[in-house]
């Protein structure tokens, strides 16, 4: 503030200065030519009376031409601050938007934590624990690899027929409840992450590679045995959550 009010003192100061010399030449012209009219005679005796002035002229011409120059000079100078201030002004723009974005960041972790501080107590929790372990005695139960999605299949017929025994019926209902239950967890993370409330960082941090293996691998072709209009879009945006290599090395039981 105080270097523009010194700046805006020196422009008003120069601008006072060319208002009277500009006065004073004004004043000097007028004064010359009353003086001319009133003691002076005749046009030759005026000619010969201003040549004697000749020197004078080439005086205030010159300076009219140093002070030309000194104005150049300071419109320079004056454009050269103007440009500092451009480039500190920027600077400081900058440096608020980068501010403005730390606090935006910190106010989306800060958001994320709250949504998934939950989700992992969720994730860890018992029910989850018995999900996964009912998932996968399942399939290595009932064929390995190769059959459990199909006797998974039969179970289903049997429902609907109602040709069920109380085991079937129970092991179904509990097969069932951990499908949905892997189900609800990825659909709530994909859901987040859609919406940018979470990054695949975050969701990797809840979601690991063993839960994902078996969701893929597992629940998928659950889903997939209940009906073909499951939904794809959950299955595809867990799967680019771990590569191949990452989900068979660190997520296969």
């Amino acid at each position: 503030m105080q270097e523009d009010d010194i700046s805006n003192n020196k422009k008003f100061n120069w601008i006072l200065f060319i208002v009277f010399m500009a006065i004073t030449v004004i004043t000097i012209q007028i004064l010359y030519y009353i003086f001319l009219q009133n003691y002076v005679s005749g046009l030759d005796r005026q000619g010969q009376f201003g040549d004697m002035f000749g020197a004078l002229t080439a005086l205030f011409s010159g300076l009219a031409f140093v002070g030309m120059i000194t104005a150049v000079v300071l419109q320079t100078k004056e454009l050269g601050f103007q440009r500092e201030e451009l480039a500190l002004t920027r600077q400081e723009l900058v440096g608020s938007r980068n501010a403005q974005e730390d606090i935006a960041k910190h106010q989306r972790n800060a958001i994320s934590l709250q949504v998934i501080l939950p989700l992992m107590d969720e994730v860890g929790g018992d029910q989850m624990r018995k999900a996964i372990i009912k998932i996968s005695d399942f399939k290595r139960l009932n064929g390995g690899e190769n059959k459990f999605d199909k006797i998974y299949k039969e179970l289903l017929g049997k429902r609907r027929t109602g040709k069920l025994t109380e085991n079937e019926r129970v092991e179904l209902e509990e097969v069932d409840s951990a499908r949905r239950r892997f189900s609800m967890i990825f659909h709530k993370m994909y859901r987040l992450r859609k919406s940018k409330v979470v990054n695949d960082e975050i969701v990797k941090l809840v979601i690991g590679p063993d839960s994902a293996h078996l969701f893929l691998n597992v629940v998928k072709r659950l889903e997939v045995a209940i009906s073909d209009n499951y939904n794809r879009d959950l299955f595809d945006f867990s799967r680019q959550l771990y590569t191949e290599k990452e989900l068979i090395e660190k997520g296969a039981y």
